[in-house]
């Protein structure tokens, strides 16, 4: 029964999220931000071993795919230029 209640809170979570982002124009920077973050915090999340040549301390903070997926988007909207440098 909690397992349910626990799947039904995480999908409503998800929909409200999906929801926001429709509402939003995204340009290509942050489609891009987007994607990358995500597919890193999922990534590391089904494929655990990929972290295992890493020292401990970095597998101690990338071991949780929300922390990679954001410290992924903070990376990437720092680096990453807002604007197009060229006329």
């Amino acid at each position: 029964m909690l397992g349910a209640v626990t799947f039904l809170l995480f999908g409503f979570v998800a929909t409200a999220g999906l929801r926001i982002l429709q509402r939003v124009q995204l340009g290509h920077r942050e489609l891009l931000i987007l994607a990358f973050s995500l597919g890193a915090g999922v990534g590391v999340q089904a494929v655990p071993e990929f972290l295992n040549p890493l020292p401990e301390a970095v597998r101690l903070v990338f071991s949780s795919g929300i922390t990679t997926g954001g410290i992924a988007a903070f990376a990437l909207n720092a680096v990453l230029p807002s604007q197009r440098s060229w006329p």
